[in-house]
């Protein structure tokens, strides 16, 4: 079964205080995207430190 991001939105800790629309508003303005485990993260712009 493939979980929804609104699922995985409502199943993290750091939204626990969230109400179910504040929840869905982070839905709507979010992306979800699947990455490889070990894959490296970072953010459009930031500053990359693995660069000497």
């Amino acid at each position: 079964m493939t979980q929804t991001k609104l699922w995985y939105l409502k199943n993290l800790d750091i939204f626990d205080d969230l109400s179910d629309e504040e929840v869905k508003m982070i839905d709507a303005y979010t992306n979800m995207r699947e990455v490889k485990k070990g894959e490296t993260l970072y953010f459009q712009g930031g500053a990359d430190k693995n660069k000497e």
